[in-house]
């Protein structure tokens, strides 16, 4: 009985060590337990739908069409202030990220309720719903940096939302297809 442990033990480790679990590569493995496992899906498919939203937000900062992108939100929150450094910076994102996959394990075990049709447009709506309680928030604790926020940031905002939202969507999408085939 103790040999039989002290077998499945070794082969345990030596499996960890060479990064292989049943003659298979460990990239092959974590990836199937992440698709296999709903929380990690929805952590997943959040955290990546934030990119596009991020590269919209970047774009219309640069040409002048916003003043705040999620960054500034997620350091004022943070910091009580803008980052002020890279470093500060570089962390608010690394939050809005983890803050994104959160939101996608929300959507993640919505999705048994409100069911898988018309994902695209379930999550632009989502997207949208969590702009609008960002702002909605922001506004109830009378958060002075972010109280006066013009109309063309709002909308590049809303804009990122609904870009992040379909992302969403694609991305559970893709997901899904990966983990049936």
């Amino acid at each position: 009985m103790n040999n039989s442990k002290s077998n499945s033990s070794h082969k345990r480790e030596n499996s960890l060590v060479s990064g292989t679990t049943s003659n298979r590569r460990f990239d092959d493995s974590f990836l199937d337990r992440v698709l296999e496992d709903r929380f990690s899906r929805g952590f997943l498919a959040g955290a990546v739908s934030y990119f596009p939203q991020l590269i919209w937000l970047i774009i219309a900062m640069l040409i002048g069409f916003t003043e705040l992108i999620y960054s500034d939100f997620a350091s004022i929150l943070v910091y009580g202030r803008f980052a002020q450094d890279i470093y500060e910076y570089v962390f608010a994102e690394f939050i809005v990220v983890f803050w994104h996959g959160f939101l996608g394990v929300i959507f993640a075990f919505l999705l048994p309720v409100i069911k898988s049709k018309n994902l695209y447009f379930k999550g632009w709506f989502y997207g949208n719903a969590i702009w609008f309680a960002s702002y909605v928030v922001t506004t109830l604790f009378q958060v002075p940096e972010l109280g006066d926020i013009n109309l063309k940031t709002s909308i590049s905002n809303m804009i990122g939302a609904s870009i992040q939202g379909l992302f969403l969507g694609f991305a559970f999408i893709y997901l899904e297809k990966k983990k049936v085939g």
